[in-house]
């Protein structure tokens, strides 16, 4: 199954969690994944989904996932009075940074995380690259830098104006999300009003 053909949440978790018989290398097999999508049109969602299918469906595979907004990102960048050059040139610093900040009161999650970072067993899920703001052309370029060529398993989320399409070429497969139908839209909230979880992940 291409990740290129894939049509939902379910079957880009199954990729992002198939077994790498190169991992125990420092290197993954599959390509970086971005979503693109117009606003309102359900990117957000869709991460959770495949976060949520990810921690259930694909909790035997190996690998922890990581959510990581983009707007919390460049929040605690601003909070911390950081300019340019937020994180060192380092092999996955952006991620080892945002987890040592965000996580900072919880050493065990921050050291399982750091561990799964350091072994490839982190799959990032990074949602709404466009919202950086003042930060988007610093943090695209390091998602190009230390991600991809440090070979991390991860997907980014994006309006179709907010990334530059030089930075986020090959090897990445790009995706284009479409806007849910009102039947859809009206199903979701009927389902999410009445509590069913299992939604998540069909």
């Amino acid at each position: 199954e291409d990740m290129a053909q894939v049509q939902n949440a379910y079957h880009i978790s199954k990729q992002l969690a198939r077994p790498c018989s190169t991992r125990r290398y420092g290197v993954h097999s599959s390509a970086p994944v971005l979503i693109k999508a117009t606003a309102g049109t359900g990117k957000s969602w869709l991460t959770y989904k495949i976060l949520f299918t990810l921690c259930t469906v694909w909790a035997n595979s190996g690998y922890i996932p990581l959510m990581i907004p983009i707007q919390r990102l460049a929040f605690i960048f601003r909070k911390q009075n950081v300019q340019k050059d937020p994180v060192n040139k380092s092999t996955s610093s952006l991620v080892t940074w945002f987890i040592n900040s965000e996580f900072a009161g919880n050493s065990n999650r921050r050291s399982m995380l750091l561990d799964a970072l350091k072994s490839r067993r982190l799959i990032l899920i990074i949602d709404g690259v466009d919202e950086a703001t003042d930060l988007r052309v610093e943090i695209q370029e390091i998602i190009r830098e230390e991600l991809v060529k440090g070979h991390i398993r991860f997907m980014v989320t994006s309006r179709p104006e907010g990334v530059r399409d030089a930075l986020f070429s090959k090897p990445f497969v790009v995706l284009d999300l479409l806007p849910f139908s009102i039947k859809q839209q009206n199903e979701v909230l009927d389902r999410m009003l009445s509590g069913e979880a299992k939604f998540f992940v069909e």
